[in-house]
């Protein structure tokens, strides 16, 4: 999910702002590991669509975590 937005953490944030007291968000990431009982997986598009999903959420991810870290300093 955090993949998908250029600023997660402006996102986040105006979910935070827009919660009643005692409010929570929740916010579910999955990984897009693939697994097979054998390697015909291997070279495939969907494997190359996996990895660039998984690239794309660590890099989302490292973004939202040094916007929050430069928010607090």
């Amino acid at each position: 999910m955090l993949s998908c937005f250029t600023a997660a953490s402006a996102v986040l944030q105006q979910a935070f702002n827009k919660l009643n007291e005692g409010g929570w968000l929740e916010i579910q990431d999955g990984l897009g590991f693939l697994f097979g009982q054998d390697e015909s997986f291997k070279g495939t598009a969907l494997q190359r669509w996996i990895q660039l999903a998984i690239h794309g959420r660590n890099h989302a991810l490292l973004l939202a975590v040094q916007e929050t870290c430069a928010e607090c300093n």
